[in-house]
Order: structure tokens, then sequence, then C-alpha cells
């Protein structure tokens, strides 16, 4: 086993008739098992991982006789670690978990982001979460880091499983508040979301993306801002962000897809999103659950401000 701390080494093989369309960092988890998931995602994402010489993807699928070279580079070590940091719990019981997140607070630790995240404060907290991957203890599902709202835990293996795929299959509802810039009035918005090709860090509705379904519904109007309410049918990053910027309605504060003069003048300093509303059926009784995480002050100012 090497060590992390060591000189940069590179580890090569060729892809076999079995590796045949195993995902990339999938399978390179599985041939050196003394390093995490995230950890190959990170070299793929910084360059370090070839496939027959040019950079690969982490969603690269494999083909038999692929040359794959891994650089293996010491980076910062991520293990979460418990912070006695503050939780607003919503609900619990032996099996699950619903915290308010506050703003401007990451899910998980990453590159980057080492301390002061959710599952930091969820470690010191709780003691008995199941640790399916060392840097994401319970997580089932992810808000952006100036994100605010409800977010659900996992505490042992068949509450993640049922709660991983009641995601996959839709039959969580959730509901999120927005203030946005405009009218977007009540509509479903249909349109497909894949990466920018102009910028990595972006999401853009595309042909060939990712179907993307998000119904909104304006519940106050006035000179030009608007209070929203949005029920994301599809679960596509940064979806509810793009759908909105498409109706020329961005929401305020959004540092990527929304209008930075407007943001600055205003003084914003998040989007100013919130996920309001989640319900479900709870995964090992099945009795019908709904988590409501009431919106935050900074909101409700600028709500009192704008409308």
């Amino acid at each position: 086993m090497h060590n992390l701390m060591s000189l940069d080494f590179q580890e090569s093989f060729q892809a076999s008739e079995q590796d045949e369309n195993s995902r990339l960092d999938l399978l390179l988890k599985s041939k050196f098992p003394e390093y995490s998931r995230s950890y190959f995602q990170y070299l793929i994402e910084n360059g370090h991982i070839t496939i027959n010489g040019k950079p690969a993807k982490k969603r690269s699928l494999l083909q038999e006789g692929q040359l794959v070279d891994v650089n293996f580079i010491a980076k910062e070590i991520l293990k979460a670690k418990p912070e006695d940091l503050p939780l607003e719990l919503l609900y619990e019981d032996e099996d699950i978990i619903a915290i308010n997140k506050p703003r401007n607070q990451v899910v998980h630790p990453a590159p980057g982001h080492s301390s002061k995240t959710l599952v930091n404060a969820l470690l010191h907290h709780f003691h008995n979460l199941i640790r399916l991957d060392d840097l994401r203890p319970g997580i089932v599902h992810r808000l952006d880091k100036d994100t605010s709202g409800v977010i659900l835990v996992a505490k042992n293996q068949k509450a993640h499983e049922k709660l991983s795929n009641a995601f996959k299959d839709r039959s969580m509802k959730k509901t999120y508040l927005a203030l946005c810039l405009g009218h977007p009035k009540d509509q479903i918005v249909e349109g497909a979301i894949g990466r920018n090709p102009h910028d990595r860090k972006a999401m853009s509705i595309q042909d060939g993306g990712k179907e993307a379904v998000s119904k909104i519904t304006t519940l106050k109007h006035k000179e030009g801002y608007s209070l929203v309410q949005i029920e994301p049918l599809t679960g596509r990053t940064h979806q509810i962000r793009v759908h909105l910027q498409s109706l020329g309605c961005p929401v305020l504060g959004d540092p990527l897809y929304g209008a930075k003069k407007l943001n600055d003048r205003l003084n914003i300093e998040r989007q100013l999103l919130h996920a309001h509303k989640i319900a479900f059926k709870h995964p090992i009784s099945g009795v019908s659950l709904e988590i409501v995480a009431e919106m935050p002050e900074d909101m409700k100012v600028f709500e009192n401000r704008l409308l």
C-alpha cells in the first residue's frame, strides 16, 4: 500500500475485458481500495489520470485494451472529523435526521473545505451515523453551499438505501422558495440541462442534456421582483437556478447565474434560495412525513424590502 503523503508515483494498467464499460472512478476505487472514490474524482478533475494519453473524465466508461495512467499525488488529506458546530434539528427518530442547513455551509468536506461542514457538525452531535463513505456519513442528497433549508440524513444502511431510491424515483416532493428578478408567473419549465461548454462550473439548458422539469408558482410580485415557489420534478445540478435564469428571472444574489451589478447594488450576500419543505414516506415505517424549514431571516429582510 502506498502512503498518500509520499512523493508522487504513477500506476498504469490496461483495461481488461472485465473492465469493459466500467465507470472510471468506481473501477479505480475497486483496484486501489486504500483510496476513496472522492480521491480518484479529485485526480480526474485535476487532470492526473489519462486514458490512452488523454485526460480522463469522471464518468468515462472504459473499453478493453485502453491504457490508464494514474498519477497518485499528495493532496490535502480529507477526513471528516467531529466539530462542535451548531445544528438546527427539524426531525429525528431512530432511522433518519432532518436538519435546517444554514447559508454559507458546505454539506461535506472537499478540497478547499476540509472543516466547518454539515458533516463535521453531524459527527459531533450524532455518534451512530452509517459510514458508507469517509466524507459523507449518512448524507443522501446535497444543497449548494449558499442554499439554506431542509436536508435529510440517514442513520442506517436500510434508511440510506430507501431514501436514495426515493430521490432517484422522484417520489420525494421538494419545495423551494426563491426571491428572483422579474415575474416568472405560474408555469412548468422543461429544459434539458448539461454542463456549460464555456464554463465548467456552470450548467445550461442545451440539446442533449438531461431531462429537467420545474414547476414554478409566483407567490408575490411587485415592481420587478417576485417571491416564487419551485417544485423541482427532477434533480439536476443547479436546476432551479438555471431554469429561473432561462426565464430572465435569476435568483437574487446568485453569483453564477444572476445579475451581478444588481446583486451588488442591493447588497445581497448570498443566493436567496431556500429548501423550504420536503414530503416523503418514511424509509422504514412508510408513514407520510412533511418536514418544513421556515424562510430564514435574511430572505425575510429582502422580501419585506422588495415586496
